[in-house]
C-alpha cells in the first residue's frame, strides 16, 4: 500500500474509532445558577461550587448531575442539570450511515458515550426562587417561577417573537401573567422594550427584564 493511502486509511480509522463528538465537541459547558434571594451556597454532592449568582464550567458527563442550593432560613432546593444530545454526535450517522452494522461506528458511539461528549447541558442558565422555611410560598412567587422556567426553556422562540413584536411564545408567556392588562397592551410594552430585551444573551437576565417590564 502506498504511504499516502496508508496515511488516509489510518486517519479514517482514528476518526471512526474516536467518535465525532469526542474529536470535535467541547469538554464542558458554562452553566449559570442564579437565585432569589442571592447568596445561596451551591453544592454538587458534598463539594461546594460557590455562591449564587454563580457561573461555572461544568464537565460533560453521561451521569445525572444534581446541584443543591442551601441558604440559612430557606429550604434546600435541588436542581437537576438537564442535558440533550450534542449536534456533532450525529456525525457518527452522517459519516457512516450503516453504523449499526460496522464495528468502527459502534466503537465511535461507544467512545462518545464513555467520554460524555455525546451530550451537552441545555439549558445552561437556571433561576431558582428559594422558599422560606418560615412561610408557605405565595401565589405570586409560584407564578414568577413558572414564567422563569418558561423563559429558560423557550428563550430562542421568545426572542424571535420579541423581534417580530408578536407570536405564540409571547402569547403563552402572557397567559402566565396574573393581571388585568390586555394582551395588546402587553405586546406594545414588549415592542417598546425590544432592543433592551434582545440584547440579553442570558435567559435569566432576559427573564428579569421581562419581569421588570410587567411592573
Amino acid at each position: 500500500m502506498r504511504p499516502t493511502a496508508l496515511f488516509v486509511v489510518s486517519i479514517s480509522l482514528l476518526f471512526f474509532a474516536s467518535g465525532c463528538a469526542t474529536l470535535f465537541s467541547e469538554k464542558e459547558d458554562i452553566v449559570t445558577i442564579k437565585s432569589e434571594p442571592p447568596g445561596a451556597d451551591v453544592y454538587l454532592g458534598d463539594r461546594p461550587l460557590g455562591t449564587t449568582p454563580l457561573t461555572i464550567p461544568m464537565k460533560r458527563s453521561i451521569s445525572m448531575k444534581r446541584l443543591n442550593l442551601r441558604k440559612e432560613g430557606y429550604k434546600t432546593r435541588e436542581v437537576k442539570l438537564e442535558t440533550t444530545v450534542a449536534p456533532v454526535a450525529f456525525l457518527n450517522c452522517a459519516t457512516c450511515p450503516f453504523f449499526i452494522l460496522t464495528p468502527f461506528a459502534t466503537s465511535s458511539w461507544g467512545t462518545d458515550i464513555t467520554t460524555g461528549k455525546m451530550i451537552r447541558y441545555d439549558p445552561t442558565s437556571y433561576y431558582i426562587e428559594l422558599e422560606s422555611e418560615a412561610k408557605a410560598p405565595e401565589a405570586g412567587a409560584r407564578a414568577r417561577s413558572d414564567r422563569a422556567a418558561f423563559v429558560l426553556y423557550n428563550i430562542q422562540g421568545l426572542k424571535s417573537d420579541i423581534a417580530r413584536g408578536e407570536g405564540e411564545y409571547l402569547s403563552a408567556y402572557y397567559r402566565l401573567i396574573d393581571n388585568q392588562e390586555s394582551e395588546s397592551v402587553f405586546l406594545q410594552r414588549i415592542r417598546e422594550s425590544a432592543p433592551a430585551l434582545l440584547s440579553r444573551p442570558d435567559a435569566v437576565d432576559l427573564h428579569n427584564d421581562m419581569e421588570d417590564n410587567l411592573k
